[in-house]
């Protein structure tokens, strides 16, 4: 998850959310950062913000291991067509066409202390997460199934009682 603040031509800093599957965020050169843009509410504000002033400012969240990381930098938004050899390292899986590219020039960076930022899991860190713990259960069953056998106990039986 990554929070981009813009400046507006107000002088209010507007911010927009911008995420994607794990590594959308890209190195792509030197200092630079960049992802893909796909198809969105057509509001085109950090857009429009960019074309007058070019400075950004991004927090990239991980919330399952508390880590918060600031960059200051410089943005640019650029047609996708214009570059698709870009375009094609950006795309992510399953997103659509991509209709823009987002080229950061990191200027600084700050980690920024844990301590108040909430532990989420998405629902693919929470399946790694217990995967071991249901692979356990799953082989305790197979051999308390395999021993109800060797009793003379049909296990599927015993089970099918129990559900009626």
């Amino acid at each position: 998850t990554a929070y981009i603040a813009t400046n507006s031509t107000s002088g209010y800093p507007y911010v927009q959310h911008r995420g994607g599957p794990a590594g959308f965020l890209k190195v792509i050169g030197d200092a630079e950062i960049g992802f893909a843009d796909y198809h969105g509410n057509q509001q085109m504000i950090t857009g429009g913000n960019l074309a007058k002033d070019d400075r950004v400012s991004l927090i990239l969240m991980d919330y399952a291991r508390q880590n918060r990381l600031k960059l200051v930098g410089r943005m640019q938004m650029i047609d996708a067509s214009s570059d698709p050899k870009l375009a094609e390292k950006l795309a992510q899986d399953g997103q659509g066409p991509v209709e823009r590219l987002a080229r950061v020039k990191i200027e600084a960076v700050d980690w920024n202390c844990p301590k108040y930022i909430e532990q989420r899991f998405n629902k693919d860190e929470v399946s790694a997460l217990i995967a071991p713990h249901l692979a356990a259960r799953d082989d305790a069953i197979a051999a308390l199934s395999a021993r109800l056998t060797e009793l003379g106990e049909n296990p599927d039986a015993l089970l099918s009682k129990e559900q009626s």
